[in-house]
């Protein structure tokens, strides 16, 4: 037992204290909660502090947890799939919060399948036999690796896709913790395919090429195609996966991957692919799998699958989406609209937004600036667009940013050459007005 040093006399009570707080914005249960932990903590120490010490104290402790609560915020940072603010941007259905025909059929009233129909346009949008939806591309994978290696532990994959991914991820931790036995070939720059056909033993479940999507190699470098891998895998009756990343259905002037595309990848002779709904497909967070029949029907009867289902939001907003592709109707995903946007509409809307700022404490500018697409896509992709540049005499640009993230619509931007920078192409049109009052009211 930590001894106690404090006087417990002198410490006030969780009711004085969530009275005398700040304006109280958040649930009582949770304030109680926040106050409790933090009197512990004072407990512990050889002398209390004042009264107006702790609830000072609190009141920063409260503060900083509301803004962790989940938000809408202004993304002015031109990083177009920005994993911290929520990767692609999406439409939410109408009524997809409701009751939903989910698992039930409407034709007999009876009991019914998840995800048949979106799952057979996937199937259709893909140009492949059968398709699945799981909560994300780090699931797909950890699935395919369970089931489909068949009690065969060895996993060939080159040393050169050995990739890290968000949060510190990395594939030989995947891998592993699937159960898997990681087997190793070729070296970080090169790797040929007899390099694979040497390491393919009895034990032998899968082979897995992974998109090197958040990094680029150049200079002396090689890689078998996926044609050989595909009738190398086909000729030793062993799956061939392949991990895309980001998965790139439709083809932008700003980025050209064709690389990125399924239809293409699985066309090559790869079994199945697995990549993410919620980066260049535009929908919500979500692992796509698609390919052979036979692959999908062994990942779907498994009762582990449960774990990995997708529910009603995700796969109604999976459904909107796809209708959207197989209709010729790309244009209006928000994604696309990012992606679309020319620099004279860029430049109109800066021009506006500086004109209605003058006179102001912070100085305004328009300047040329390169979004990027972000979420682990493509690393030397860059798109021409507009930026803001403010600057101050009274304030630091860490200033300037702090008080833009104080907004009572957060306002996320980066700092570029010592001047804090807002860029146009990732803030919604409809959002111009929300930065402006949000600049009024923090800098007037």
């Amino acid at each position: 037992m930590p001894k106690n040093y404090a006087n417990q006399r002198d410490i006030p009570s969780v009711d004085f204290l969530i009275e005398n707080l700040d304006s109280n914005n958040i649930p009582r249960p949770l304030l109680s909660t926040l106050v409790r932990d933090e009197l512990k903590k004072i407990r512990k120490t050889e002398k209390v502090p004042s009264r107006s010490e702790i609830i000072d104290l609190l009141n920063k402790k409260k503060s900083d947890l509301i803004l962790s609560r989940i938000k809408p915020i202004i993304n002015g940072t031109g990083v177009v799939i920005h994993t911290n603010l929520g990767r692609s941007p999406i439409d939410i259905p109408n009524g997809s919060g409701g009751y939903l025909n989910l698992e039930f059929d409407l034709s007999n009233g009876k009991r019914g399948d998840r995800a048949i129909y979106v799952e057979k346009c996937l199937a259709t949008l893909l140009n492949t036999q059968a398709a699945m939806f799981v909560n994300n591309c780090a699931a797909a994978l950890m699935l395919i690796l369970k089931i489909l290696r068949h009690d065969k532990n060895k996993v060939i994959i080159s040393r050169g896709e050995l990739v890290q991914i968000g949060g510190g991820f990395r594939l030989p931790e995947i891998l592993e913790s699937s159960g898997a036995e990681l087997c190793e070939v070729g070296t970080t720059n090169k790797t040929t395919i007899a390099d694979y056909e040497e390491s393919i033993d009895s034990n032998t479940g899968l082979i897995l090429k992974v998109h090197r999507s958040n990094f680029s190699m150049d200079g002396f470098v090689g890689s078998p195609t996926r044609k050989e891998l595909g009738l190398l895998a086909k000729k030793k009756r062993i799956p061939l996966i392949e991990d895309l990343g980001s998965g790139a259905l439709h083809s932008y002037d700003c980025f050209a991957r064709p690389d990125l595309n399924p239809r293409r990848v699985l066309k090559e002779g790869v079994d199945l692919v697995c990549f993410s709904g919620d980066k260049l497909m535009g929908g919500a967070q979500s692992g796509v799998i698609a390919g052979k029949k036979r692959l999908i029907h062994s990942l779907k009867k498994q009762p582990i699958y449960r774990a990995f289902r997708c529910d009603k939001m995700v796969l109604t907003v999976m459904q909107d989406v796809l209708e959207k592709y197989l209709n010729k109707e790309v244009d209006s995903l928000k994604i696309n609209k990012i992606l679309t946007e020319d620099l004279h509409q860029l430049k109109q809307r800066a021009e506006k937004i500086v004109s209605e700022l003058k006179g102001m404490e912070l100085a305004s500018e328009i300047t040329p600036c390169t979004s990027t697409i972000g979420g682990g896509t493509s690393p030397k992709a860059k798109i021409n667009s507009i930026a803001l540049q403010f600057s101050s005499n009274k304030l630091t640009t860490i200033q300037i940013a702090n008080r833009m993230r104080n907004a009572e619509l957060p306002i996320i931007g980066l700092i570029k050459g010592g001047r804090y920078c807002l860029d146009l192409r990732t803030i919604f049109p409809e959002q111009d007005k929300f930065l402006l009052s949000g600049i009024r009211e923090n800098f007037n």
